[in-house]
């Protein structure tokens, strides 16, 4: 009796499959297709990515102004936010700079005497009075 025959479970001849081989049961051709269409798809997005990273390399090399403005900085109009930039002033400072100013005004007026007090000649008196009955 033959002792190999029983022992080894491999074919007989070369042209047969071992009984313990199982065929595959996922067909080849698709694998392939979806592989290949997958790697397709993969090098197209990457060749999108890399178009817009070079234009928008491209874009931020290119020279452009900040701002419209074109002129140096245009000053806003008064009143202006103590302190700041143009104006480098504390509000203490500009409160005593207004009342010398407006007192230096009443002064020139004849309103205020030369210690500051306020003065009123008799025709402004008359006048003020004048002007607060025709009101009424």
């Amino acid at each position: 009796m033959d002792n190999t025959a029983s022992t080894n479970p491999g074919p007989a001849h070369g042209d047969e499959e071992s009984p313990l081989h199982e065929g595959s049961n996922i067909p080849l051709r698709p694998m392939i297709k979806f592989t290949i269409g997958f790697v397709v798809v993969l090098v197209v997005v990457h060749v999108v990515i890399l178009s817009i990273f070079f234009a928008f390399r491209s874009a931020a090399a290119q020279e452009r102004q900040i701002t419209g403005v074109e002129e140096a900085r245009i000053v806003p109009p008064p009143p202006r936010l103590q302190p700041s930039v143009d104006h480098n002033e504390l509000p203490v400072n500009d409160l005593r700079a207004m009342h010398a100013h407006e007192t230096e005004v009443l002064k020139l007026r004849g309103l205020l005497d030369e210690e500051g007090k306020p003065q009123f000649s008799e025709a402004l008196v008359k006048q003020i009075a004048a002007q607060a009955v025709t009101k009424k």
